[in-house]
């Protein structure tokens, strides 16, 4: 550790260096305390030993200036005297020193309050980390280790504020992972986190250095684009979207399935057409996004009764004859009489809510019909 030594009397000064150097510490001279100031301006030391009665600035004086330059991490001040009285001690703990020491020092006495002044020093660095720990703890969310709602709020409106000033484009991405409840009900919720932080990873890769993603809420997820057009947002959430549907998940039981994802996006163009608020921009990206969701589930349903009429076009079909039953079908298509709800059901919009009003020449789908 540099400690900041000052003394205006050369011998003390050299001494003191070599009880520090002894202990592992590299002493830095200053001849008075305002050149003892200039060193601290220059490098904030977090160790300092000065004497009380010095030219230009003495010993209390700065003090008081170290103490009043508010500098981020504590600085250990321990003042040396040859005044014994108990006022001037006081006086010099007043002025902000932490400690004394009574000159001539003994140099076991000054090694020994060196110590404890290192002790503290590695305490309160020791308490402002896990300031920083906590700050971050608070900032992030606790199972993709994203920013959490709160955070990339913050930051956004913050990006809107200085694109506003700048006059730049921002967009937001805006997505949600598709049917993730199924996931949780049907693999159980540590899949379910697996999913999650599968779509966090992927997502923190798909992105450019300088955008932010956070977690906006359950299975939604938020990605702030500064400087991004709308053609361009929508570019990055595609990108998303290829990545997502181009890695499996793989399950705790090692079996792997796919995850999709809808995704709506946003953006406040510049270029002198307004700053929507961030409420808006969510709003604009969050109705896009269950736009999108709409149009997959109404595509699938097509798809599914597509599938359901090729089915049922190949499907073995049966012309009813006079005389004809369901209990008869079904004994003739698999050997037993009892099925004859399964073709009611496959045929009740060409039979009607009564399974006895069957007509000849009706033409019957018989399902499975080879599983005799």
């Amino acid at each position: 550790m540099r400690v900041l030594v000052a003394d205006d009397d050369a011998f003390a000064r050299r001494l003191l260096g070599i009880n520090l150097k002894a202990i592992g510490h590299e002493a830095v001279e200053a001849e008075n305390g305002a050149r003892a100031w200039e060193f601290f301006q220059h490098e904030s030391l977090r160790f300092v030993i000065t004497d009380w009665m010095m030219p230009e600035m003495d010993g209390p004086g700065l003090i008081r200036q170290i103490r009043a330059a508010n500098h981020p991490h504590y600085t250990y001040i321990i003042l040396l005297t040859a005044l014994t009285e108990k006022e001037n001690i006081v006086a010099g703990l007043e002025a902000g020193a932490d400690d004394y020491l009574i000159k001539p020092f003994h140099a076991k006495e000054l090694r020994a309050r060196v110590t404890i002044g290192e002790r503290i020093l590695k305490l309160e660095e020791s308490l402002r980390e896990s300031q920083r720990q906590l700050e971050i703890l608070a900032m992030r969310d606790g199972l993709t280790n994203l920013f959490n709602r709160r955070t990339i709020q913050e930051h956004a409106e913050a990006e809107l504020n200085r694109a506003s000033r700048v006059n730049a484009p921002v967009s937001i991405v805006l997505l949600d992972i598709d049917h993730f409840k199924s996931v949780n009900d049907q693999y159980g919720h540590n899949n379910g986190d697996l999913a999650l932080l599968l779509v966090a990873s992927l997502v923190t890769q798909s992105v450019r250095p300088y955008d932010w993603v956070g977690r906006w809420g359950g299975e939604e997820f938020l990605v702030l684009l500064p400087g991004a057009q709308l053609p361009d947002g929508r570019m990055i959430a595609e990108r998303i979207r290829q990545t997502l549907a181009d890695t499996p998940l793989e399950l705790t039981s090692g079996e792997q399935i796919s995850l999709r994802a809808s995704f709506g996006v946003s953006s406040a163009p510049g270029k002198d057409n307004g700053y929507p608020s961030l409420e808006q921009l969510v709003s604009q990206a969050d109705e896009a996004l269950y736009q999108a969701k709409r149009e997959a589930e109404q595509a699938a349903e097509a798809m599914r009764k597509q599938s359901e009429e090729l089915a049922r076009r190949l499907a073995t079909k049966h012309t009813v004859a006079s005389g004809d039953t369901l209990s008869a079908i079904s004994l003739k298509y698999y050997k037993t009489a009892n099925r004859w709800k399964e073709i009611y059901e496959a045929n009740k919009d060409v039979i009607g809510d009564n399974p006895g009003m069957i007509k000849p020449g009706m033409e019957l789908v018989i399902p499975d019909a080879d599983q005799k």
